[in-house]
């Protein structure tokens, strides 16, 4: 394991890879900025381009994105009062009432070490477990993979927010379009209806873009107008939020272990993890009785922060060991796994070790560059928030359907990612989660693959 290690760590003196990591943590920030888009819309956004890539140099992009999109989420939630996703709606308590007070500065600065360290804590966890956990996960076969892919689809759905009934019936919603196109064990063509156009089932980046991107600006362009039109200077406060860091070191730790345990449980969401990490450093500053939890304690985001992070990284464990994504980014990491012949699960720990292993220093390496890179941006990006969203949106639409279109290079996937975006949409609006949707989506091809073919 050591010398998978090393060899994964030796990629990354390629110039090439640190460039197409680079480009993923640059693309995540920016889109982290933008509300409603989130983890989902930058790798979606990402994934038309790995067909003329290198296997690692895809992955590193992809996960470059993914390592950082909760690193800049945060801040138009603090600098204009606008959660920049559902999990950054919770420094609207103490962020924003710290930008208030003109220590928006601080708040930003404790938020991106947070994040940075909460994503390394999930990076060694994902480190320690895989020696222990590997020779456990070659024993699993087609049936046992086959139970944890339909524990999977049901945790995601019993966990959506208290939404159990709508959970599941969306999730049965993306494994029946899961199911579209031929067959990989039969080869007979399903649920096509005569279209030459499903004959190979509906296209990942398709169906993500259109269920989380399209219905984003859809419910945006909607409420028309500016993101925000409250303007707050971010103030000073930058030295300090270091300081911070230090002094409230026990929240930090906590919060990264409460962002790791829920990311290893599909479906949960970092909105959850956020909250729950929030509530728990409540809770010990309450036996201390020194809270201001609502009026801008420092606590109510360093533990947010630090949890939002370390549940991406432990969202990785049961993606890479058993194939199960913990959450809606990683049905996209698995799709591009897949596309270059990568099995996740069981097999990857047997035959892709080095695989896992590069994916752990880019993130590593990602969650560093990411909160450098943060630092240098905040300001001139939490300015996208008063650009007029349907201006913004008339940027953003033409690039979605340009990369949805990458993968088909059929004119049909414009009309399929329409109709995915108004379904998205009313999803938003009647509160039903979209993210069981995704995993299921990918779920039903992953469990095909698997039963279809032999895994031990």
């Amino acid at each position: 394991m050591l010398e998978a290690a090393g060899a994964a760590l030796a990629s990354f003196a390629d110039p090439m890879m640190l460039l197409f990591l680079g480009v993923g943590v640059i693309v995540g920030i920016i889109i982290g900025v933008i509300p409603g888009l989130g983890g989902t819309g930058a790798v979606a956004v990402l994934v038309p381009f790995v067909f003329v890539l290198e296997p690692n140099q895809a992955i590193a992009m992809i996960i470059g994105a993914v390592a950082v999109v909760h690193t800049s989420d945060v801040v138009t939630s603090v600098a204009l009062g606008i959660p920049g996703s559902a999990a950054a709606s919770v420094f609207l308590l103490d962020g924003h009432e710290m930008a208030k007070k003109g220590q928006g500065g601080r708040a930003l600065s404790m938020s991106f070490l947070s994040s940075m360290i909460g994503g390394l804590v999930g990076i060694v966890a994902l480190t320690l477990v895989v020696p222990i956990a590997g020779p456990i996960v070659r024993t699993f076969g087609s049936p046992e993979i086959f139970a944890l892919i339909v524990m999977g689809v049901f945790l995601t759905a019993l966990l959506s927010k208290g939404n159990m009934i709508k959970g599941l019936l969306i999730s049965a919603f993306g494994l029946a379009l899961g199911q579209i196109g031929v067959s990989p064990v039969s080869a007979e063509y399903r649920y096509t209806f005569g279209s030459d156009f499903l004959t190979d089932g509906i296209g990942l980046v398709a169906a993500a873009l259109g269920i989380f991107g399209l219905a984003e600006i859809i419910d945006l362009v909607a409420k028309r107008g500016a993101v925000s039109n409250e303007k707050i200077s971010l103030g000073g406060g930058w030295a300090q939020g270091f300081k911070d860091i230090f002094k409230y070191k026990g929240d930090v730790l906590r919060g990264s272990a409460v962002g790791v345990g829920v990311g290893m449980l599909p479906g949960v969401g970092s909105t959850a993890g956020s909250w729950l990490a929030y509530g728990q450093a409540q809770a010990f500053a309450s036996r201390r009785k020194n809270s201001q939890f609502g009026s801008g304690d420092p606590r109510g985001v360093i533990a947010p922060s630090a949890a939002s992070n370390g549940i991406e990284s432990g969202a990785l464990i049961p993606t890479l060991l058993f194939g199960v994504p913990g959450a809606a980014p990683f049905a996209l990491l698995l799709g591009v796994l897949l596309i270059f012949g990568i099995q996740p699960g069981p097999r990857m720990i047997s035959t892709d070790l080095d695989v896992v292993y590069f994916i752990v220093w880019a993130f590593a390496i990602a969650g560093v560059v990411g909160a450098a890179i943060a630092f240098c941006v905040a300001r001139p990006l939490a300015k996208l928030s008063f650009i007029s969203f349907p201006i913004l949106a008339a940027a953003l639409i033409p690039i979605l359907f340009m990369s949805g279109f990458q993968e088909p290079l059929d004119l049909n996937v414009f009309y399929l990612m329409l109709v995915l975006g108004i379904i998205g949409w009313i999803c938003k609006i009647t509160d039903i989660p979209r993210a069981p949707f995704l995993i299921a989506f990918v779920l039903a091809e992953l469990n095909i693959r698997l039963v279809g073919g032999r895994q031990s």
